[in-house]
């Protein structure tokens, strides 16, 4: 059910749809990340203390302190069965002063993080989550979602309850609710979202996870069974793709000429390549994705590369049109950011077969494209995607579309088999002989960074310095943002003659590729960056890497970051700037640069996660579930076989 439905206006939908949030069904399964019991008052003692807590007491005073920097409303609440008294802070909540100073004298209830200072004996609580005179109302187990910018968790939590006042079908068939003895959905989904106990969420979470892990195996049972059946798109011709090679600056490695004669093998057969290519970063996954695009070319066909980001996106357009163009064949990018003109030519001209290469992020998937003549679908880092995003592809051919998924984090070869599905053909690419591993060291010292950086950069090289986000994050853990970074490195290099410059992704596509731009041809020789430049990036003379807090990214994406240099001939360096010289994580990447090994290593010290509400923008979600849960997916793979057999589609959750 659309959005619009349930009064969301056309600026909130499109808000929402860039976090795959398009139905009322999404709205409805946008689940609470955590949840903070606050069923019972507590009393101000230390035991209680560094924990979610509810306070209920007299609120005695309220005052405002308005500075320069900082706007501050603080309250004291008398709490009567300890006789103490608790101090509340409102940090940037300067408007609260006007509503809260009528309470004084009257019963409120407050809910936070209780932090107890030995010292003076006193107890605080900053920014409560619930600060009411209402008690009743608010002595209940409390959900916590995950904040959007641009949307107030009021809004959210306003839209959310008119979502559930849809009723929407239940998926699942009643006998299988039976047999499993799960929640139905409108229950389930109360549960979630206004649970009366944990063990209700409990329960609830049990039905999701069985939900959506039996939606996955069927998907993956469909997608075998319409594989199997071969395809219409059979390789005829590949009269350009050995002067595409011999024109190429380099030898490709063994393993990227077997995978590509067996893929060509396969659909020259009429059978349907269905694969996974994974390698390290720099294992040139690209190359063969290209040359099985100009395979199906030279056969009459088009195909479609879909990469996560604008910027990978727009790289692999630039290394695909330079091959199409030289064979007289052409190449269309469809990105947000095109002029309303400019897209309405591209998609007539997709249309009528013009364009036999086409590439782009989830655009290419959009209602307004139709192909002519789709034979294969290249996703680049699918697990990226959400199922919604990758299977919308597919929809767009029926006669046996050919799929190559890559991925540059490598996985155990069973473990692609389940998630990708039985008929997958798994190729692993091996690095280039002559690539030098990159030096990997944990280190804080900012003046030392430098100096080698100068070093580097007077030598010829370049240097990428990642930091984990735009603007402050206002949390408990301080952080050096792309703005901090940017300003210091500028104060220190740029009179010295070395130009610095910033990219993130707030960034329009336009200007990000024209920044990237100039790093790439030398003139930008230092780069700022959150990590936008994880994946794609290619510049063989940006050799040095530093990291910002490191200990603030996951381990497979410090390793996709590190991938970003090393990358030509010269020796690589990766910092990671960290006061945590202890950090699991980065004691992996300082002893390994194996993708496969760091793949284990990073499943072994992050675990399955938490499940449900944790990830609900895209990942491929069915991975951490199948992993968490083994016995359970081996019984939704068995009923995945049964819902086929009765001619059940699959469901989309």
């Amino acid at each position: 059910m659309e959005l619009a439905s349930i009064g969301v206006k056309e600026n909130r939908i499109k808000q929402f749809a860039k976090r795959n949030l398009t139905t009322v069904e999404d709205i409805q399964r946008f689940f609470p990340r955590k949840y903070y019991d606050y069923r019972q008052a507590s009393e101000l003692l230390p035991i209680n203390a560094n924990r979610q807590t509810a306070v209920v007491g007299t609120l005695m005073s309220v005052s405002k302190k308005k500075t320069n920097q900082t706007l501050m409303v603080k309250a004291k609440v008398f709490e009567p069965k300890s006789e103490k008294i608790l101090n509340i802070i409102w940090i940037g909540h300067y408007y609260l002063y006007k509503i809260i100073q009528f309470w004084v004298k009257e019963t409120v209830i407050a809910c936070g993080e209780l932090v107890y200072n030995e010292e003076y004996h006193s107890f605080h609580m900053k920014n409560p989550v619930v600060f009411d005179t209402d008690i009743d109302k608010n002595l209940r187990i409390y959900p916590v979602y995950r904040k959007m910018a641009g949307i107030s968790a009021d809004y959210m939590q306003n839209l959310v309850e008119l979502s559930l006042g849809i009723l929407t079908d239940d998926p699942l068939p009643e006998d299988l609710i039976r047999k499993y003895h799960l929640l139905p959905l409108s229950e389930a989904l109360m549960a979630m979202h206004h649970p009366g106990s944990l063990e209700d969420v409990e329960k609830a979470k049990k039905r999701f996870i069985y939900e959506q892990l039996t939606s996955f195996a069927l998907r993956l049972e469909l997608d075998n069974r319409e594989i199997s059946k071969g395809t219409l798109y059979n390789v005829k011709s590949v009269q350009n793709v050995e002067r595409y090679r011999e024109s190429l600056p380099y030898e490709l490695t063994d393993s990227q000429k077997k995978v590509f004669a067996e893929m060509k093998e396969t659909a020259y057969n009429g059978m349907r390549i269905n694969a996974l290519v994974q390698g390290d970063v720099g294992s040139g996954k690209t190359v063969v994705a290209v040359l099985m695009m100009l395979s199906m070319a030279d056969s009459g066909y088009q195909s479609v590369l879909m990469a996560p980001t604008v910027i990978l996106a727009s790289q692999h357009y630039e290394t695909i049109a330079a091959a199409a163009e030289s064979y007289g064949y052409k190449a269309a990018f469809l990105s947000s950011d095109l002029k309303a003109s400019e897209r309405k030519k591209l998609l007539k001209g997709i249309e009528a077969g013009e364009y036999q290469f086409i590439v782009g992020t989830h655009s290419v998937m959009a209602d307004d494209v139709v192909y002519q003549n789709l034979a294969l679908a290249v996703i680049d880092e699918e697990h990226k995607f959400g199922v919604k995003q990758r299977d919308r592809i597919f929809e767009r051919s029926r006669c046996g579309m050919h799929k190559i998924s890559m991925s540059a984090t490598p996985i155990p070869r069973t473990l692609a088999e389940t998630i990708y599905g039985k008929n997958t053909t798994v190729y692993d690419l091996e690095l280039p002989a002559a690539r030098k591993p990159v030096q990997t060291a944990v280190f804080n010292h900012d003046q030392k960074i430098y100096e080698f950086i100068k070093k580097k950069v007077l030598d010829g090289q370049q240097a990428y310095v990642v930091c984990p986000f735009i603007e402050d994050p206002d949390d408990q853990f301080p952080v050096e943002t792309v703005e901090d970074a940017c300003a210091k490195y500028k104060a220190y290099f740029e009179p010295l003659g070395i130009p610095v410059e910033s990219v993130t992704g707030a960034l329009k596509q336009a200007e990000a590729e024209k920044i990237l731009g100039r790093f790439r041809d030398g003139e930008i020789k230092i780069l700022v960056a959150t990590s936008i430049i994880e994946v794609g990036v290619n510049v063989p003379n940006a050799n040095i890497i530093v990291i910002n807090n490191a200990e603030r990214f996951g381990l497979a994406q410090l390793h996709q970051l590190r991938g970003r240099v090393g990358r030509g001939s010269a020796q690589g360096y990766c910092i990671l700037k960290s006061a945590d010289r202890e950090n699991p994580r980065l004691s992996v990447l300082c002893r390994t640069t194996d993708g496969r090994e760091i793949a284990k290593e990073d499943m072994a010290l992050r675990g399955t996660g938490n499940i449900l509400g944790t990830e609900q923008s895209g990942r491929n979600d069915e991975i951490t579930l199948l992993l968490a849960y083994p016995n359970m997916y081996e019984y939704c793979k068995k009923d995945a076989v049964l819902l086929a057999d009765r001619g059940m589609k699959s469901w989309q959750v």
